[in-house]
C-alpha cells in the first residue's frame, strides 16, 4: 500500500515537473520588441496543446483581459470526452502581428468529436485592441459594416470575385463549384475570420462544411480598406 501512494506522488511530481518544464520553454520563448508586447505560447490547462497568452504589456490590467478571453476561448479545446476512441483534435496556432497595441493571434482547428462528419478547415483566430483589451469581430474593423458590406468584400476578394463574374458570363458555371461561392450574392451571406500581418489584412470565408474546402485565405493591403476603417479603430492605425 505505502509503495502504491509513493509510486502515485512520483508520478504526480513528474507531471508537474513536465508541465513547469513545458511553460518554462514557452517563456524562455517569450517574443518582444520595440512595440512593448510580450508573448509566447503556453500549455492550455491540463491538455497538450498550446496557444499565445501576453507575458508581458505596459498596461497589466488589458494583460490580464485579453489572457482571460483566450483562456475562455480555448478552454474548450478537444472533445472532452465525445466520439470515443475515434476522437480526434488539432489547432494550430502562432502570433500574426504583435504592434501598435494590436494583438492579433492566427488560430486553426481540425477535430471529429462524434456527429456525421468532421470540421478540417475551421479559423479560430482573435486579435485585440490592447488599448482597451477589446476581441474586436471582423464587422468592427470598420465604420459601417453593413452599409459597406458588397463594397468591402468586393475589395478584400477582388480576384476570387472577379473570377467569378467572369466564369457567370461564360455560362460554364456550376453551382457545386468554388468559383460559385465568392459571387458576391453568396459571398455577403457568409461570416469571416481575420488576423492582422506584417503584408496587409488576412481574411478567410467561414463556409459550411460541404464547401469548406473552398475556403481560401487572401491579404490585402491595409491601404486599399482605410476608407472604411472605423475612425479610431485598429484598422485605422494601419495607415
Amino acid at each position: 500500500m505505502r509503495l502504491r501512494f509513493i509510486a502515485v506522488l512520483v508520478i504526480a511530481a513528474v507531471s508537474l515537473l513536465t508541465l513547469f518544464n513545458t511553460n518554462q520553454a514557452a517563456l524562455s520563448q517569450t517574443r518582444s520588441g520595440s512595440s512593448g508586447i510580450g508573448y509566447a505560447k503556453m500549455r492550455v490547462g491540463r491538455t497538450r496543446y498550446t496557444y499565445p497568452r501576453l507575458t508581458r504589456y505596459r498596461d497589466a490590467r488589458v494583460m490580464r483581459e485579453v489572457n482571460r478571453q483566450i483562456d475562455a476561448a480555448t478552454k474548450e479545446f478537444g472533445c472532452q470526452g465525445q466520439g470515443g476512441k475515434d476522437a480526434s483534435f488539432q489547432v494550430r496556432s502562432r502570433v500574426a502581428y504583435a504592434d501598435r497595441d494590436i494583438f492579433s493571434i492566427y488560430a486553426w482547428s481540425q477535430y471529429w468529436c462524434g456527429g456525421p462528419y468532421p470540421t478540417n478547415n475551421n479559423n479560430i483566430s482573435q486579435t485585440f485592441d490592447l488599448r482597451t483589451g477589446k476581441l474586436v469581430e471582423f464587422a468592427e474593423l470598420f465604420k459601417d459594416y453593413e452599409a459597406d458590406k458588397r463594397e468591402i468584400l468586393k475589395t478584400i476578394f477582388a480576384g476570387q470575385v472577379a473570377a467569378a463574374e467572369r466564369l457567370k458570363a461564360s455560362g460554364k458555371a456550376q453551382d457545386d463549384s468554388c468559383e460559385t461561392t465568392y459571387e458576391m450574392d453568396s459571398l455577403e451571406s457568409h461570416s469571416f475570420s481575420y488576423n492582422f500581418s506584417s503584408a496587409g489584412l488576412q481574411v478567410q470565408p467561414n463556409f459550411p462544411h460541404v464547401i469548406e474546402a473552398c475556403s481560401e485565405i487572401v491579404t490585402v493591403p491595409y491601404s486599399k480598406l482605410q476608407r472604411f476603417a472605423a475612425p479610431g479603430g485598429i484598422l485605422a492605425r494601419m495607415k
